[in-house]
């Protein structure tokens, strides 16, 4: 079974899927805002409220509004900024005893957008504002993608 968890501003949801990506459970609670350790329990009453609806144990995935930077470990750059400065992914496994997958949450959903949504079956994608793309069903940043952008003049 696959747990998904997307934290945003306002809610904090899970989805468990059976091995067939058909939902088994989906239920969602509010964000604890400016609490990291809460924030950490809101996720963690959310996955065992998921196994104990679905009676199983599940690898876990959460989709955040930033992203962790691969030199210091850390959240940066969150809408939800009491995650930033923090080793958000660290935290949770050890509060949860497994290893859980980060990633921003604009690229979870270009990537499920590339698999089962309106770019299902293409080979490649484009997702907003072109920062970041679909290759071959996985999320990659478009060249360049770190660099000030200037618009309009």
């Amino acid at each position: 079974m696959r747990i998904g968890i997307d934290l945003g501003g306002t809610k904090t949801e899970v989805i468990a899927l059976d091995d067939a990506g058909e939902q088994r459970f989906r239920h969602r609670l509010p964000t604890p805002r400016e609490d990291y350790q809460q924030t950490i329990e809101t996720i963690a009453t959310l996955v065992d409220m998921a196994e104990q609806a679905t009676g199983q144990t599940g690898s876990v995935g959460i989709g955040i509004p930033g992203s962790l930077s691969p030199y210091t470990g850390v959240v940066k750059n969150a809408n939800s900024t009491w995650l930033n400065g923090q080793p958000f992914d660290s935290d949770v496994s050890r509060r949860l005893k497994r290893e859980v997958r980060l990633a921003n949450d604009a690229n979870c959903l270009a990537v499920s957008e590339a698999v089962d949504g309106a770019a299902a079956g293409g080979a490649n994608g484009i997702c907003g504002d072109y920062r970041y793309r679909v290759w071959r069903g996985r999320s990659a940043k478009w060249p360049g993608a770190h660099r000030r952008q200037r618009y309009g003049r």
